[in-house]
C-alpha cells in the first residue's frame, strides 16, 4: 500500500510538471507571438514616420511654391498629412502596449518558472 501511494504521488508530481511545462510553453509562444508584433508594429511606426517626413516635406515645399499650387490639391495634402500622422500616434501607441504586455509576460514567465523550481 505504501508502494501504491507512493506510485500515486510520483504520477500526480509528473502530471503537474507536465502541466506546468505546458503552461511555461503556452507562455513562451504568447512571448514569441507578442514580440513578433512588437516588431511588425516597429517597423509600421518607421514607416509611418518616414511617409509623415515625406509629406511634411512637400507640404512645405507646397506652402513656399502656393503661388503655383491649386488651394484643392494643398487641402489634399494636409489631410494626408493629418491621417499620416494619425497613424504614426496609433502606431507608436499600439507599440507602447505591446512593450507593457511584453514586460507582463515576462513577469509571467519569471513567476513561472519560480514555481517550477
Amino acid at each position: 500500500s505504501d508502494i501504491l501511494e507512493l506510485g500515486r504521488k510520483l504520477n500526480d508530481l509528473d502530471n503537474e510538471i507536465a502541466a506546468r511545462q505546458a503552461a511555461l510553453d503556452e507562455a513562451n509562444e504568447d512571448r514569441r507571438r507578442l514580440r513578433d508584433e512588437l516588431h511588425n508594429s516597429q517597423r509600421n511606426s518607421t514607416t509611418a514616420s518616414r511617409q509623415l517626413m515625406q509629406l511634411r516635406d512637400q507640404f512645405s515645399s507646397f506652402r513656399r511654391d502656393a503661388v503655383t499650387v491649386r488651394r484643392v490639391d494643398l487641402s489634399s495634402r494636409a489631410e494626408e498629412y493629418d491621417a499620416a500622422q494619425t497613424r504614426l500616434q496609433e502606431e507608436q501607441r499600439r507599440c507602447r502596449d505591446l512593450e507593457m504586455t511584453m514586460s507582463q509576460t515576462k513577469g509571467n514567465d519569471a513567476a513561472i518558472m519560480a514555481q517550477k523550481e
